[in-house]
């Protein structure tokens, strides 16, 4: 590996980080393992990258997609585990509902049969009318996930 992907810890002597999409010890926004002592300890994936039928699917490709519709207000696609263990999509939209002429369900999954491969295709489109929030102001996912298993 060229020395280009590892950067040297700001706080930590002879400790390196090398550059991935996951997040390191220290909790900084950027991607990394950490290295201590020879040893790369991984975390977390800062990124929304997602296992899904044995592809890695970025999350947010789906996202950006399905927001372009012009009745989409809002989107967040996340992953839930299914019964067996596999990752399912689950889209949740918030729509302006004066632009809804047709049923937007029907809309956004022939938009995504459209572009994206059938293993990127949300299992469920689930239309909300306000996202919940967290403390910081990003979505929270707990309760998006709690949503998704009560509606089916």
């Amino acid at each position: 590996l060229g020395r280009s992907i590892f950067i040297p810890s700001p706080d930590q002597v002879r400790m390196v980080k090398w550059m991935t999409g996951v997040q390191d010890s220290w909790g900084e926004k950027d991607d990394y393992f950490t290295r201590k002592n020879g040893i790369f300890y991984f975390n977390e994936r800062t990124d929304h990258l997602v296992k899904v039928k044995g592809y890695r699917i970025n999350l947010s490709d789906i996202t950006n997609l399905i927001s372009k519709e012009s009745f989409v207000e809002e989107v967040r696609v996340i992953a839930i585990e299914g019964q067996m263990g596999e990752h399912q999509l689950v889209a949740f939209v918030r729509c302006v509902i004066s632009e809804v002429d047709l049923d937007p369900m029907a809309r956004l999954g022939l938009a995504c049969q459209k572009a994206l491969p059938t293993y990127m295709i949300p299992s469920r489109f689930i239309l909300i009318d306000q996202f919940p929030y967290g403390d910081t102001g990003k979505h929270n996912l707990a309760q998006l996930k709690l949503i998704a298993k009560t509606t089916g």
